[in-house]
Formats: C-alpha cells, sequence, structure tokens
C-alpha cells in the first residue's frame, strides 16, 4: 500500500499492481478496514483496489461511500460497485440512478450497473430484483431499467422488456421495441413477430419486424428456422425496404429452400426483381454442385422475369453448368 501511494510512479504502479494481483483473505481484510477508517488519497486508492480485485465482501463498506460529499470518493465507490456488488445492493445503485441530477454521473452508475447485472449468477434472479424497483419510479427511470433488463437476458427479463413493448405509454412502447430489436438471442423472435402483425403499416410494427429479420440474419438459429422466419417476415411486410433485408437473409444462407423463395419475391414483387434475381442468381452460383437440377430450374424463372441483360447472362451460363 505505501508503494502505491509512492511519488515515484513506477514505484506506485508496481506497488498497486501488486495490492490488486496479491490474493489473500488478510489483505482483504486490511483493505475492507482501510475503506472504513481511511480518508482522501488513501481511501480513493482501497476503493479502486477493492474494484479491480471484484472484491465483493468490500460491499457493504462501499455503500455509505455512494452518498460521500466527495465527488471523487462518490465516482469511485460507483465504479468500484459495479465490480463488487451482489444482488442485495443492486438496488442502491438504481436509487442512486434515479435521483441523480448529474448527467456524467449518471453515465457512471448506468455502466457500473451493467457491469454488476452481467455479474449476477441467475439472469431471472436478477431480473426480478430490477422489476421490482421500476414500481413507483418515473418512465424515464424505467426506460433505464428496462435497458439493464436487456442487459441480464433471460426470460423473465424478455417478458418485462415485451410488455413495455406493448404499453400504451410512448416512452415505455419506444423504449421496449428498440430494446426488443436489439435483443442478443432468438427467444425475442415470437415478441418481435406479434407486435409487426398488429401493427403492420406503424413505426413500432416496422422497427420489430427489422429486429425479427434481424434474428434470421445475425443470430444463430436452425435453417429450418431461419426459412421459416424469412416467410414469416415476407406474409407481414408491407416495404420492399423490409423485403429487401429478407432477401439479404436468404443469399447468406443458401440453399434450395432459400433459392425458390427468392425466385417467389422476384415473381411476386415487380419493384424487387432484378433484386430478387440477382440474388438467386448468386444463391445458385454456390449451391449448383449440390442442387443442379433446382438451381437449372431456378434460372429459368430468373430468365422469364428479369429485364437486365448481366442477369440474364449470369443466369444462363449457370443453367449451363447446371446441365439444364
Amino acid at each position: 500500500l505505501k508503494a502505491a501511494q509512492s511519488d515515484d510512479e513506477d514505484l506506485a504502479r508496481v506497488g498497486y499492481e501488486s495490492l490488486v494481483a496479491i490474493r489473500g483473505a488478510e489483505i482483504d481484510r486490511a483493505i475492507i478496514a482501510g475503506l472504513q477508517q481511511a480518508e482522501g488519497k488513501t481511501r480513493l486508492l482501497l476503493l479502486k483496489a477493492a474494484g479491480d480485485r471484484y472484491l465483493t465482501q468490500a460491499s457493504d463498506a462501499i455503500v455509505p461511500l455512494l452518498a460521500s460529499s466527495d465527488k471523487e470518493t462518490r465516482h469511485t465507490a460507483i465504479e468500484a460497485a459495479g465490480t463488487t456488488f451482489e444482488a442485495p445492493q443492486l438496488p442502491k445503485l438504481i436509487t442512486l440512478l434515479t435521483s441523480t441530477k448529474d448527467d456524467a454521473e449518471r453515465d457512471l452508475i448506468k455502466n457500473s450497473l451493467r457491469n454488476a447485472v452481467r455479474r449476477m449468477p441467475s439472469p431471472d434472479a436478477c431480473a426480478e430484483l430490477l422489476i421490482t424497483t421500476m414500481a413507483g419510479v418515473s418512465d424515464d427511470a424505467k426506460v433505464e431499467i428496462l435497458e439493464l433488463l436487456a442487459d441480464v437476458g433471460g426470460e423473465k427479463a424478455l417478458k418485462a422488456v415485451a410488455e413495455a413493448a406493448n404499453s400504451e405509454k410512448e416512452i415505455l412502447k419506444d423504449a421496449g421495441t428498440r430494446l426488443l430489436g436489439e435483443w442478443m438471442s432468438a427467444e425475442a423472435a415470437d415478441e418481435l413477430l406479434a407486435i409487426a402483425k398488429a401493427d403492420p403499416r406503424g413505426k413500432y410494427g416496422i422497427r420489430c419486424l427489422r429486429g425479427y429479420i434481424r434474428i434470421a440474419r445475425q443470430l444463430n438459429v436452425p435453417p429450418q428456422q431461419r426459412l421459416a422466419m424469412c416467410k414469416a417476415a415476407l406474409d407481414v411486410a408491407v416495404r420492399d425496404d423490409e423485403r429487401a433485408l429478407v432477401l439479404d437473409v436468404l443469399q447468406r444462407n443458401p440453399s434450395k429452400a432459400t433459392l425458390a423463395l427468392a425466385c417467389d419475391i422476384m415473381e411476386e414483387h415487380a419493384s424487387l426483381v432484378d433484386q430478387a434475381a440477382a440474388a438467386a442468381v448468386a444463391i445458385g452460383e454456390t449451391v449448383v454442385q449440390s442442387d443442379a437440377k433446382a438451381v437449372a430450374q431456378a434460372m429459368d424463372r430468373v430468365l422469364s422475369a428479369t429485364k437486365s441483360s448481366q442477369i440474364a447472362a449470369k443466369a444462363k451460363a449457370l443453367k449451363a453448368k447446371a446441365g439444364g
């Protein structure tokens, strides 16, 4: 600790790195005792060390420092809370988040909360705790908590965010649909599709449809499920923008089935003929060795639909390669 407080920068760095790296109950107890007794730079150093050591035993000693009148102490305690607080202490940070008037401090608290919730061993238990803190707080605060729930993930967090997405309150609907659209697991697909179906022309319905297509495009879903999602998205889509996104999914996942669906889009939507035809040719080039007959048939469909000489030339060449 003395070395870490040295005026010599190199010695202070080595001393601090040793304070963080050397493990042992005795050092942990000394840090906790120091947090309760020390002041000034020594306490700041111990706060930082407790955070960098992920010293959860220090959380009770850190809690009162969240209310310190000294800004540097308070901010260092907030940062340390992200790596030391466990579930029972999270409401302390939530309360601080909903009460602060300082934008920079709010960002610091949000970052600390994100770090904390990602460490929780049970996503559902953490989500339950966060959900209970939403009662009685402002809608703006609810949005902050919804964003944390999205970081937590899991079934209960998803349910809470979906409820917000279906709220009559604009601020909650906006946040809920945005977070659903960014959800990092395929479990959000059904919620997104339901909202898209209910409001296919509205901004939130379109947002949710795009989020649904994003899951098909980016996340790890089985090929049959991805194909079914593409078909479902096409059934709901009212704009070519979203149909074009489906074409991109099909082209990224070439198969006999995605080739056929690209041709269906080509034949059913005149404004997308050439884009869909180009996608069909690209898919066909990938699967021609394994599905030559299907490729030859698809290229006949392309040649009947496209007005592009360039696409037609590629389709003719691919058909010949397929033996058609």
